[in-house]
This record gives C-alpha cells, sequence and structure tokens, in this order.
C-alpha cells in the first residue's frame, strides 16, 4: 500500500509540473493489453498464483487547464486462473501531461468472485501516432471475505486507439 501511495504522490506531482502539447489523449478511446497476474491469498486459505492474462478497456479522458486530464473507464480482464478469475471494472482517472506522454493514476472498483473490491492503478502512455499510443500500468486490488484475503497485482503493457 506504500509503493501505491508513494507512486500517486509522484503522478500528482507531475500534473503540476506538466505543460501538454499532445491533444491526442482528449476524447473516446479502446484498447487491448497483456499483462502478468501475480495473485494470491492469505488468512485460513493460502495460495499464490501467477498467470499472464489479456484484457481490454474503453473510456473516454478530458483535458483540463492544457496540463491535466480527467477521464474515466471500463475494462475486463481474463485471468480465469487465478485466484479471482475474469475481473471487470471501472476507473476514475487523474493524470499530467508532458508532450506525448501521460502520466496517470486510476480508482475504482473491481467486480467477480469473491465481490466488490478496491481497485487502484499507476501507468504511462504515450502516444506514437495520431490516433495510437502504448501503455504500461500497474494495478492492485485486495478484498477480505470469509476468512481469506484475496489479492491480485497485475503488470500490464498495451494499446490504446483514441478517436
Amino acid at each position: 500500500m506504500k509503493k501505491i501511495i508513494m507512486g500517486v504522490a509522484a503522478v500528482v506531482s507531475l500534473i503540476f509540473a506538466a505543460q501538454v502539447e499532445a491533444r491526442g489523449f482528449d476524447g473516446f478511446y479502446v484498447g487491448a493489453k497483456a499483462g502478468y497476474n501475480d495473485s494470491s491469498t492469505s488468512g485460513s486459505l493460502v495460495s499464490k498464483v501467477g498467470r499472464p492474462f489479456l484484457g481490454v478497456e474503453a473510456g473516454y479522458n478530458w483535458i483540463m487547464n492544457d496540463r491535466i486530464l480527467l477521464g474515466a473507464n471500463v475494462w475486463g480482464d481474463d485471468h480465469k486462473q487465478t485466484v479471482t478469475g475474469r475481473d471487470y471494472g471501472v476507473d476514475l482517472k487523474v493524470g499530467g501531461l508532458k508532450d506525448n506522454m501521460l502520466y496517470y493514476a486510476k480508482l475504482g472498483v473491481a467486480q467477480t468472485h469473491p465481490g466488490s473490491r478496491p481497485h487502484y492503478g499507476l501507468g504511462a502512455e504515450n502516444v506514437f501516432d495520431r490516433h495510437w499510443g502504448a501503455v504500461i500500468e500497474y494495478a492492485y486490488d485486495s478484498t477480505p471475505k470469509g476468512g481469506i484475503t484475496y489479492t491480485n497485482n497485475k503488470f500490464m503493457v498495451g494499446v490504446n486507439y483514441h478517436f
């Protein structure tokens, strides 16, 4: 959790230092990603499973004051052989823009087994073409249920198409 707080603090500091030159992040986007989910349970049932996975996302971004980005997105990850299975969720995003780069933090809700849980993320996206961006992201969620704590640590890379 400390790493997440430190990462969010770094992203917030970038927001205030950023100057935007790229407007490619504004508006609707869809994307695909591949990653690795390091999942575990603790408490009355202890297990650890790591698996590669594929996922999708779609969202909308608003650029505010030429340097701050606010966004919302929905996503789905297919890591069915891990402790939580196929997940989907919704996130709010805040980020800072500098040149063709977006640095962001996400906060939202993940859903499926074992139920709803807070979802956090940190990432960066580089727009390398008028419509295309390359993404790298880390996401985390954890929840206790029935004496067991379910945790996901997801490391992802992907591409987004901006309309």
